[in-house]
């Protein structure tokens, strides 16, 4: 079964950004109270929309946008492969990566590496432990 879909750049992009704007200002509402009220929760607002945390709206928005970057490039994928283009394997390699970058973005796989950073931080002097997920992304790469 085939399903065809338009995609209009203009009304995405407005509605991206409208989201974007949004999750921005939603963003700095929740650091004002978080910064400057004395009130960390507000009624668990703050922490669903700080742009410095996981596992909240934001973020959830992040891996859902590369995903939907994912989906655009299985499409390019899929219509070079019919042209008969010689490169289209390139861009289902690129839809398994933006698949795998939204996977971790949501589930935040790449904080799993702090874990090893007792076992590396004689050998591999990075003085901020959040950065060790790079040295298996960077081998992956």
């Amino acid at each position: 079964m085939n399903i065809a879909f338009t995609l209009h750049p203009k009304p995405v992009t407005s509605f991206l950004l409208k989201v974007i704007g949004f999750l921005s200002l939603a963003g700095l509402v929740s650091a004002f109270f978080l910064h400057f009220t004395g009130m960390p929760s507000m009624l668990g607002l703050v922490p669903l929309f700080d742009l410095n945390e996981e596992y909240n709206i934001p973020s959830f928005y992040s891996g859902l946008a590369i995903w939907f970057a994912a989906f655009l490039l299985r499409a390019i994928y899929v219509q070079e492969k019919k042209s008969g283009a010689k490169g289209a394997h390139y861009w289902k390699a690129l839809f398994f990566v933006f698949l795998f970058l939204g996977l971790d973005e949501i589930f935040i796989i790449h904080e799993k590496f702090s874990r090893v950073e007792p076992y590396l931080r004689d050998v591999i002097h990075i003085h901020n432990a959040n950065r060790y997920w790079g040295i298996p992304y960077g081998v992956f790469t």
